[in-house]
């Protein structure tokens, strides 16, 4: 950093011999000996703690006997969130859970859980940039609709305003206001009935009366009954989703969002099918016969269903046994959708504090992927402040590879482009740098570090698909070969075979060689149903497999 002075100026002040002080926690200059003074100048290095707070700091000019000759102010502003770490995808993460109605009666008042769901989310932001999030709401398929040919209904949660609204009116008609205000009106009219008394004590009596209705009846009551729709306002405040609400990026928030009762009514009564048709049944979704308890379990969620359906249907009621199942709830909700738009910059305007000058305005999504050989990534980029839309041009470069050797580009756009790595990755360095440079600005540019790894591993079984002349209790066997490629290590595979009907030899016997092929022994009886999965999994990454689907007959 360097303070200077106009040294044009009549009036100016010589800075020779000079230094700078800052005080601060988390602020440091180095010594006034290591400071460099000039006649006009002062540069010197300020050390920001990564830990210090956010504010405006003053800088001051002291002479060689510590006495302040001027002063300047320095900002200090909150540090942005970094970039996704290298290696991981960007994604948004949610968990959520619907709340219990005792508790959000407590959390919210009775008229919100009469009427109202009450789901508690928690949502990571590690998409690289700020997300702003619209709106929430839950996503479900309803067999009933499907058998019609209607695709997923979605249910959107309830606006804040809407919310707030519903608690204000409780706050209105609530017993214990409507009490609280009866006794401040009873005041008022007594204190209008004075004047009706002629006899001084009896006047004087009433007066006394009106006095402790009007003032210490009134105080006591407040104490003995406060008011809980002021608590539940400010727990609404603090927790409820706010339109338009942004999550920085590599950060994460808590909120709680509203979803009317009567939208579940259908979904909770097709739960109460469900169950009823599988205790009817006794049999799994695979097929298999359930235990008892299980049955039992069906039979108790489908009345808890029901019971939740019917406490969906008569919202308006507050005084009545809350009957509601939380899980049940969530499953009848669905899949959370959130609406939302990734931005990039928050600020209009953004002071920075370096001499090196501001920061690259072109950004790059993904900013550091892992690309295989001969695999392809898409990128996207984002030019802050580029009131043209001219774009972007493309580049990529390499320490160790040039041309076709660092790989491709493909389909390019203003805003995307398409990276296909090479055959091999470069070597010694297996990374490669795509550049983006502002098509308005030549100065500004983002880039993305492309680390390129080495083929990925593939695995084949032939023949494929298996022979349909497969019969049960056939001793001749029949062969399976897996082609393993890009596996440098020659480790093979290790084969499997599974069932939906079956577990063990009763879905058949594997004879394996060492030429990573597999003989296959159908079992004696053909299992229920009658067909098994033969899956060949790579030894080096089990992570690559292939499988074929056997029939036996």
């Amino acid at each position: 950093m360097a303070v200077l002075e106009n040294c044009e100026d009549s009036h100016k002040i010589n800075l020779k011999g000079d230094h700078l002080s800052i005080t601060g926690a988390g602020l440091s200059l180095p010594a006034k000996e290591q400071q460099h003074a000039t006649e006009c100048a002062i540069q010197t290095t300020l050390t920001i703690d990564p830990n210090t707070p956010a504010g405006t700091y003053s800088i001051l000019i002291l002479d060689d006997k510590e006495n302040p000759v001027a002063f300047t102010d320095f900002t200090v502003m909150d540090g942005t969130a970094g970039p996704i770490p290298p290696g991981l995808p960007p994604e948004v993460d949610v968990i959520w859970g619907v709340m219990s109605q005792n508790n959000c009666s407590d959390a919210f008042g009775k008229r919100v859980a009469g009427s109202m769901y009450c789901v508690q989310l928690k949502i990571g932001n590690n998409s690289g940039h700020p997300l702003q999030i619209a709106g929430i709401g839950f996503a479900k398929s309803l067999k009933a609709l499907e058998a019609l040919n209607i695709p997923s209904t979605t249910i959107a949660n309830t606006s804040y305003a809407s919310t707030r609204a519903v608690l204000v009116r409780s706050q209105e008609i609530s017993f214990r206001n409507l009490t609280y205000n009866s006794i401040v009106a009873a005041g008022l009219l007594m204190a209008g009935g004075t004047p009706f008394f002629h006899h001084a004590n009896a006047k004087a009596n009433y007066a006394t009366a009106t006095s402790i209705v009007s003032g210490p009846l009134q105080q006591a009551y407040n104490i003995l009954v406060p008011d809980p729709i002021i608590a539940q306002l400010k727990s609404l405040d603090d927790q409820a989703f706010r339109d338009n609400m942004v999550i920085p990026n590599n950060s994460q928030i808590q909120t709680v969002v509203f979803v009317e009762k009567q939208n579940l009514i259908m979904a909770l009564n097709e739960l109460k099918i469900q169950m009823d048709a599988a205790k009817a049944a006794g049999v799994g979704a695979s097929g298999e016969t359930v235990s008892k308890e299980i049955k039992d379990t069906w039979s108790e969620m489908s009345n808890r269903a029901a019971a939740t359906a019917k406490n969906s249907t008569r919202p308006k009621k507050l005084f009545f046994k809350p009957d509601q199942d939380p899980m049940l709830v969530k499953l009848a909700l669905g899949c959370v959708v959130i609406v939302g738009d990734m931005i990039e910059y928050l600020q209009r305007v953004q002071i920075q504090n370096s001499a090196t000058g501001p920061t690259a305005a072109v950004t790059l999504n993904p900013a550091a992927p892992q690309v295989h050989a001969k695999d392809s990534q898409a990128f996207t980029a984002t030019v802050a402040g580029d009131q043209n839309n001219a774009g972007v041009t493309w580049a990529l470069s390499g320490t160790n590879c040039t041309g076709d050797t660092c790989g491709k580009l493909d389909k390019q756009t203003t805003t995307t482009v398409t990276y296909i790595a090479p055959d091999s990755p470069p070597s010694p360095n297996n990374t490669v740098t795509l550049t983006a440079t502002s098509a308005s600005d030549k100065t500004k540019s983002g880039s993305a570090t492309i680390t390129v790894l080495p083929p990925a591993i593939v695995v084949a079984i032939s023949p494929k698909p298996a022979p349909s002349t497969i019969k049960a209790g056939d001793t001749t066997g029949t062969k399976f070969t897996a082609t393993v490629t890009n596996d440098t290590t020659g480790a093979g595979v290790n084969w499997n075979v599974t069932g939906a009907g079956c577990t063990g030899a009763i879905c058949g016997i594997l004879s394996v060689a060492a030429d990573n092929s597999a003989t296959y022994m159908p079992p004696a009886t053909k299992p229920s149903p009658n067909t098994v999965t033969l899956t060949a999994t790579s030894k080096t990454d089990n992570t690559k497999t292939d499988s074929v689907t056997i029939t036996i007959n």
